[in-house]
């Protein structure tokens, strides 16, 4: 082992300890607040966590809606009540405080991973260090990975998905450009943020990528088609079940809409506060 490297792993091996020293405490006082509205939306957990008990005891089918009036089944993508079901089977605690354990732990390691990985190919190690030290005594990054939602969980598959992005301008090769858009049709099945991105890229990648105009192309089709492919069967079911044309759930600008509920004008013009009203 070179000199450069074990200097490398020890310098990360710092980082890591950093970052334990800040989200282990982080973690803690969630854990203590994870019933206050304040601090975390437990509401909306429960929500998910009533829909994985359905899914173990089997009450539901984890994917398909048979009922087309269960609109509540289609509020949010499907894909964190199965994490909070496998999480409960494996672990066996049927409770909040599994789902935070579970998840902050795979957050610490790999939010890390992935923010260096992305760092190093896209400016080298010198960006890397810095941004894992950063992203270690990030107080917001600390609190995301402390939460038991779905927004860690997606994090993940984006920020995979950007790291293969840059591996795919670096290289040109299409098996990157297929990742990247595989791995962030795969985070639309967690929260549907992300459904977008990958048309955003896709233009990126024909307007400002250094090649070829063919090999530009290829690479925007292969991300775009891969993202589509993968969000697909949610489409499809709710088409299929609801009649409606909904990409991955009903919660597109709901968050926009319950906001302008609460002000006056919203209110005249019938919007409205509440997920349940939504529904």
């Amino acid at each position: 082992m070179s000199r450069v490297l074990r200097n490398r792993i020890a310098i990360f091996m710092m980082i890591f300890l950093l970052a334990f020293s800040v989200r282990f405490p982080t973690m803690q006082f969630m854990k203590m607040h994870l019933h206050d509205a304040s601090w975390f939306q437990f509401g909306s957990y429960q929500i998910f966590e009533k829909q994985a008990e359905n899914i173990l005891a089997g009450r539901e089918s984890p994917f398909w809606i048979d009922d087309p009036t269960r609109t509540d089944l289609v509020q949010y993508p499907p894909a964190f009540p199965w994490w909070i079901a496998l999480i409960y089977r494996v672990t066996g605690d049927h409770s909040i405080y599994a789902v935070q354990r579970v998840q902050w732990i795979l957050d610490l390691l790999l939010s890390l991973f992935l923010i260096a990985g992305i760092a190093v190919t896209a400016y080298g190690w010198r960006v890397a260090i810095a941004a894992s030290f950063l992203s270690a005594v990030s107080p917001l990054l600390a609190m995301y990975g402390a939460w038991p939602s779905s927004d860690a969980p997606t994090s993940w598959l984006v920020l995979g998905a950007i790291w293969m992005l840059l591996l795919a301008a670096k290289t040109s090769k299409v098996r990157w450009a297929i990742g990247s858009g595989l791995m962030l049709g795969a985070a639309c099945w967690f929260r549907v943020h992300p459904l977008f991105l990958s048309v955003t890229w896709a233009i990126s990648f024909l307007l400002l990528l250094p090649a070829a105009w063919r090999a530009r192309v290829r690479l925007s089709l292969a991300l775009t088609m891969s993202s589509m492919l993968l969000v697909a069967p949610i489409t499809l079911r709710n088409a299929i079940v609801f009649h409606e044309f909904l990409p991955n759930g009903l919660n597109l600008g709901v968050n926009l809409w319950e906001g302008l509920g609460e002000t006056e004008r919203g209110v005249a013009a019938g919007m409205v506060l509440g997920d349940q009203t939504m529904l």
